[in-house]
């Protein structure tokens, strides 16, 4: 579900984006080059861990057959995506628990907020006159 905000966007990443870049540095990084444009920092990643245990899910959506098999190691999650008449998708990406998530925006914007959609967390950050 999008959801319209009343300002321009300057970067816009892909879903779950921050699972393979995420940095405090990096995060720093966003703050400086955000903070005189009154602009927010928008991303959203898992709200709980991946399982530990390989977790296989089938469904159907718009019309398309899916397999997915999904696996963590300490914070390292394990994504293999099958789609019919597409092929198969593997990647690796990190699990970043909420905590670190929430000091790193804490130290690099005056203000975040979390809002939480099914196993979805949303955050955006911003400065104090954005």
């Amino acid at each position: 579900m999008v959801e319209r905000f009343e300002m321009g966007v300057d970067v816009i990443v892909c879903r779950q984006a921050i699972n393979y870049w995420w940095s405090r540095t990096r995060v720093r990084k966003i703050s400086r080059m955000l903070r005189d444009r009154e602009s927010r920092f928008v991303f959203n990643t898992f709200g709980d861990p991946p399982p530990e245990r390989m977790q296989v899910r089938r469904y159907e959506h718009d019309g398309a057959q899916f397999i997915e098999l999904i696996e963590r190691w300490g914070d390292r999650v394990y994504h293999l995506q099958y789609r019919s008449m597409v092929g198969a998708h593997f990647t690796v990406f990190r699990w970043i628990d909420p905590c670190i998530l929430d000091e790193d925006l804490g130290e690099s914007f005056a203000h975040h907020t979390v809002a939480t959609r099914g196993n979805t967390r949303i955050y955006t950050a911003w400065e104090a006159n954005g």
